[in-house]
């Protein structure tokens, strides 16, 4: 039985859907590197030195 030759070249509609597949990834990882730093950066700010510490002043800031 004679094997089928496929061509595994990227053809314009692959290449549109790797474009767009790359732009998203790219947005997304840059949106958690952005996060990451603005977290870092509120922390330093308020001199927090836990995740539970600057909840509990966030809390306290914002009761009547």
């Amino acid at each position: 039985m004679p094997a089928r030759h496929q061509s595994y070249a990227f053809d314009a509609e692959d290449r549109k859907v790797y474009a767009a597949w790359l732009r998203s990834t790219i947005v997304a990882y840059g949106a958690v590197v952005a996060f990451g730093i603005a977290l870092v950066a509120v922390q330093a700010m308020t001199r927090a030195t836990s995740t539970a510490e600057f909840a509990a002043t966030a809390v306290t800031m914002t009761g009547p």
